[in-house]
């Protein structure tokens, strides 16, 4: 529960320590409620991420070092964040296997929720060539083992990505004009992006 330090909006709710007969810590169990403020990131912003409110429940188990997240959600305002995880080897080589959904994101918005340094080539790419409409849905499994964090790239596996546009300018040969009010889907790996060939401009 140290990363509550990160956390610039105020907080409620409970925490249930279980202790070993000898008094030691062995987990907690918590659920917690947030309301409007910021959450500060600094390993991957540069930015604090404003919310209007957020849920965390889950367990930390301190036998096996294993945080569970059985349920966080993150409203931004406008966009919606919900994700399931469970994350090991704090302070060492970490560990996080899980799956994230996000819906309703303005896509000219997208680079300030994407971290530069997850998949910088393909942020630039997506950053870079879709702009103006919407994503609907996001929607990313998490498998990052202990070690990926420290290569130069994520391993494809590491996360897979589906993202959902509507009415999207896509400039794919610069400097010729882009391709208007385009849907599509977007496909993202560790360190590759694949556009599938279904788009629609209207």
């Amino acid at each position: 529960l140290a990363s509550l330090r990160s956390m610039r909006l105020p907080v409620s709710g409970s925490v249930e320590l279980t202790l070993d007969d000898g008094g030691l810590f062995r987990s907690a169990d918590f659920d917690l409620t947030a309301a409007r403020g910021d959450l500060v990131l600094d390993e991957w912003y540069d930015h604090p991420i404003p919310i209007a409110d957020a849920r965390l429940r889950g367990r930390y188990t301190a036998r096996s070092g294993k945080l569970r997240i059985d349920e966080a959600t993150l409203d931004a305002g406008g966009p919606k964040l919900k994700l399931n995880a469970t994350i090991s080897g704090f302070g060492k080589r970490l560990s996080i296997v899980g799956a994230a959904e996000i819906d309703n994101l303005p896509l000219d918005d997208l680079g300030g929720y994407w971290p530069v340094a997850l998949s910088p080539e393909t942020r630039d790419w997506v950053t870079g060539n879709l702009t103006g409409g919407m994503i609907r849905r996001v929607d990313a499994t998490i498998n990052i083992k202990p070690g990926d964090l420290d290569a130069p790239e994520l391993p494809d596996e590491a996360i897979a990505t589906r993202i959902e546009v509507e009415g999207a300018d896509v400039h794919y040969l610069r400097p010729l004009p882009p391709v208007e009010g385009v849907d599509a889907t977007v496909t993202i790996s560790g360190r590759s992006e694949e556009h599938t060939s279904e788009l629609q401009s209207h």
